[in-house]
């Protein structure tokens, strides 16, 4: 049986566990936006450093919390948003 994440309130403040997924699936793309060596020291250090910006994207209205409705929208992109990619920083990666 599989948890049906749609039936949680968007409003609802979202687990850390669900920001991570996040930042799992974002990570993967950052690397090929970025141009940078699909290595697992590159995916270790990009994964945390997404996992801070997007804890930081939270959103006003609900304390400076992510909440599952931006989760929702975060996993339906297909390339990591912009303003979120300009908010990484990318010193100590490996390029291609």
């Amino acid at each position: 049986m599989t948890f049906d994440f749609n039936s949680l309130p968007a409003e609802n403040p979202a687990s850390q566990k669900t920001v991570r997924a996040v930042a799992n699936k974002f990570t993967k793309m950052a690397m090929e936006q970025a141009g940078f060596e699909d290595s697992a020291k590159n995916f270790v250090i990009l994964r945390g450093r997404l996992f801070a910006v997007l804890c930081s994207k939270g959103d006003s209205k609900e304390g400076g919390r992510v909440t599952y409705g931006q989760t929702r929208k975060w996993f339906k992109v297909k390339s990591v948003p912009a303003p979120i990619l300009k908010s990484i920083k990318l010193d100590g990666l490996v390029k291609i």
